[in-house]
């Protein structure tokens, strides 16, 4: 069942409100780590998250590459995004695959702050 985001989520997965990318209004989304990150999403992520802009892949590679070789205490989460289950769940997934083909059509990676 779909829940919004909070403390008691188990580490790794977080679940509320995806804006932005052509998604229709209140989409709901599941986040999940990818990998052996064990952080906890609900604790530093929102309950609603908005794709703000775009920015191009290879910027996106320049940044990812300059926090490896160069940062000391900063970290890099991979994270899968899906349509959470209920309602709405099939026009979401739709919206998320349209804007997926269109981010790697472009070259481009959705950027999005917490607020």
């Amino acid at each position: 069942a779909y829940r919004e985001s909070s403390k008691k989520s188990s580490t790794g997965v977080w679940m509320g409100r995806l804006e932005g990318m052509g998604l229709p209004k209140g989409s709901k989304a599941i986040i999940t780590t990818k990998g052996s990150t064990n952080i906890a999403l609900s604790a530093v992520l929102p309950g609603s998250i908005v794709v703000k802009g775009r920015v191009p892949i290879p910027k996106l590679e320049a940044f990812v590459t300059e926090i490896e070789t160069r940062a000391t205490n900063r970290i890099i989460t991979v994270l899968a995004i899906s349509a959470a289950p209920g309602s709405g769940h099939s026009t979401t997934a739709h919206s998320m695959k349209e804007a997926a083909i269109e981010y790697k059509g472009r070259q481009r990676a959705g950027i999005a702050e917490p607020e």
